[in-house]
């Protein structure tokens, strides 16, 4: 099971290494360090919302692998390097939706 490190004291799953609640979880994967991130994301109401999220979220430096869910908000992602909320409130803001 590879080791994780928490910034903030909210529920962490062990078993998929998500921290929920806007923080990242740091895990190492093949000696690097790779931040898992999970936000919620609102007012998204078709397919085309998800991939203005994603398209958004994708550009930002350093992040990969960005899933979002259309039924849930749900927005994750890894990085290589700590992503603040900021970025990513910017990210979703200019594909016209809100984090919550």
């Amino acid at each position: 099971m590879p080791a994780y490190a928490r910034e903030n004291q909210l529920t962490l799953d062990t078993h998929r290494g998500y921290l929920y609640g806007g923080i990242s979880v740091h895990r190492q994967e093949h000696g690097a360090v790779v931040n898992d991130n999970t936000y919620t994301v609102t007012g998204m109401t078709c397919g085309h919302c998800v991939a203005s999220v994603t398209e958004e979220v994708g550009e930002i430096p350093g992040v990969h692998d960005v899933k979002v869910e259309l039924d849930s908000g749900a927005l994750t992602f890894d990085s290589d390097q700590p992503i603040s909320r900021d970025a990513v409130d910017t990210a979703v803001r200019e594909a016209g939706y809100q984090l919550a």
